[in-house]
C-alpha cells in the first residue's frame, strides 16, 4: 500500500478531499497532516526500546507537537487585548509517554530546517545527540520521496513566512478584527447574525442544528453554522461555530469533531485504563 492510500484510508476520505490538497504544500505540512504515519514509523523504530513504552512517566501530552501548534493565539476574552505565545490545538492529546511528544516536536524542527536549507539532509549538527529524531526524520523524508510511494509535487516553500505574517496580524490591536466581529455582524434590529461572504462559513439545516443543540442543553444557542476551512490535520473533520448568549454577552464557540488520538493505533499498550473514542471503528 502506498502512502497516499494510507492517508485516504486512515482518514476515511476521498482523493479530492481538501486535506490531501493542503498536504501538498511542503514536507512539513504533509507531516502535520499524517500523525498516523509518524506513529507507525516511530513504533517500528522504537519497538525494542523500553523507554518509549514505559508507563512510569505517563502524563497528558499534546500528541501532535509541531511548530505550528506552538504559536500565537488571541486572548479575545481578555480586557488586555493582547496576543500570547503558547501551546495550542489539543485534539490529539492523550495520556501517554512524554517522549513521544519530544520526538514529534524534534522532527517538526528538523523539517523546518530541512526546508529552509533547501533540502539539505545533513542534520548531524542539529541532532548528533538525539539519534531517534535524526533517524526518524531521514526515514520519513526518504519514504515521502521514494519513487512510486507518493505523487505529491510540493507546491510551496518557506511555509513559516505565512505563519510569521499571521502572527504579525494577530499582534495588532484585534478588537475590531476579533473572531466574533469577523464572522458575525449586528443588524439594525440589534440581532447578531453570521456572515457568509468570506466563504469560510456554511449554513446548516435546522435538523442538524437541533441535533447539536440537544447535545449541549446547558447552552443558550442563538445560531449554528459550519466552519469550512480548517488546519491540515482537521481538514476532513466536521467543525462548527456556535453563537451563544452567556452572562448577557454574545460569544462565539467552536466545536470540532473528535477522533481517537492516532498514536493508539500503534502504541496499543497505552489504551488500558483510559477510555478513548473508537480507533478506525475499533472500540478502545
Amino acid at each position: 500500500m502506498n502512502i497516499l492510500e494510507k492517508v485516504l484510508e486512515f482518514n476515511q476520505i476521498e482523493l479530492r478531499n481538501r486535506k490531501v490538497e493542503l498536504m501538498t504544500e511542503s514536507p512539513f505540512v504533509f507531516f502535520r497532516g499524517t500523525s498516523h504515519l509518524f506513529f507507525e514509523h516511530l513504533h517500528r523504530l522504537a519497538e525494542n526500546e523500553p523507554l518509549f513504552h514505559s508507563k512510569e512517566l505517563l502524563c497528558w501530552v499534546q500528541g501532535d507537537a509541531h511548530l505550528n501548534n506552538l504559536g500565537f493565539s488571541n486572548i479575545e476574552s481578555s480586557t488586555l487585548k493582547r496576543v500570547r505565545f503558547d501551546v495550542n490545538d489539543f485534539d490529539e492529546a492523550y495520556i501517554g509517554n512524554p517522549l513521544l511528544d519530544v520526538v514529534r516536536f524534534g522532527v517538526s524542527i528538523g523539517l523546518y530546517l530541512y526546508e529552509l536549507s533547501g533540502g539539505d539532509e545533513n542534520l548531524d549538527i542539529c541532532y548528533n545527540d538525539t539519534e531517534y529524531i535524526e533517524l526518524f526524520l531521514k526515514l520519513y523524508l526518504k519514504s515521502l520521496n521514494k519513487q512510486g510511494l507518493i505523487s505529491y509535487p510540493w507546491k510551496k516553500s518557506k511555509f513559516m513566512s505565512k505563519a510569521r505574517e499571521r502572527a504579525l496580524k494577530r499582534a495588532e490591536s484585534f478588537h475590531s478584527k476579533s473572531r466574533i466581529n469577523k464572522f458575525t455582524e449586528v443588524q439594525e434590529d440589534g440581532k447578531r447574525v453570521f456572515l457568509f461572504d468570506s466563504g469560510e462559513l456554511r449554513p446548516i439545516e435546522n435538523r442538524e442544528k437541533r441535533a447539536i443543540s440537544k447535545k449541549l442543553p446547558n447552552l443558550d444557542i442563538v445560531d449554528i453554522v459550519e466552519r469550512v476551512s480548517a488546519g491540515v490535520g482537521s481538514a476532513h473533520l466536521k467543525r462548527y461555530y456556535l453563537l451563544v448568549n452567556h452572562n448577557e454577552e454574545e460569544i462565539l464557540l467552536e466545536m470540532k469533531e473528535q477522533l481517537a488520538p492516532a498514536y493508539l493505533e500503534f502504541f496499543k499498550e497505552y489504551r488500558s485504563g483510559v477510555k478513548y473514542p473508537a480507533v478506525n471503528g475499533e472500540a478502545s
